[in-house]
């Protein structure tokens, strides 16, 4: 995910200024009561660019984890609608497999209906852990604490 960030020459305190895109101003929750961007400040400039460096490195890492969970997911959704499907046709043609495969129709019957059922069941499954992901609450994450921590810590006015 390529965004930018800027660093800016306050004249007027003699620090520079870490402008940082919105995204990650809201992911970090760095705004105040009025719903103001945080000015983060500093008198070294190579500070604030570490400081970009590594709320970055943080964005980039929980871009790619939610990339990867969602890639996952929907390939185990595609998983479930094929057996789902397959389940299906073993219920549809039942009779045909039950004489290829020398074996009871109703063996084939129930077989098809429970890992339809079972298929169904982690379809559902698949779909509410796909909208749990995209509501997920990052707040409480734990490098998030610490990167707020040292940002209310060194770099606020």
């Amino acid at each position: 995910m390529a965004t930018e960030t800027d660093i800016v020459f306050e004249s007027d305190g003699n620090k520079y200024r870490l402008i940082l895109p919105r995204p990650v101003i809201d992911q970090l929750g760095l705004m105040d009561a009025e719903g103001n961007t945080v000015p983060i400040v500093h008198e070294n400039r190579m500070q604030l660019e570490w400081l970009a460096q590594k709320i970055f490195s943080w964005f980039n890492t929980i871009h790619d984890k939610q990339v990867f969970v969602t890639k996952k997911l929907n390939k185990k959704k595609r998983i479930a609608i094929i057996v789902l499907a397959l389940a299906a046709l073993a219920g549809i043609f039942h009779n045909r497999l039950a004489s290829l495969l020398h074996l009871s129709a109703g063996y084939i019957a129930v077989s098809g209906f429970a890992l339809g059922i079972i298929a169904f069941l982690q379809l559902l499954k698949y779909y509410a852990l796909g909208l749990a992901t995209g509501r997920e609450d990052l707040s409480t994450d734990q490098q998030v604490l610490e990167l707020r921590e040292l940002i209310e810590k060194d770099y606020l006015k």
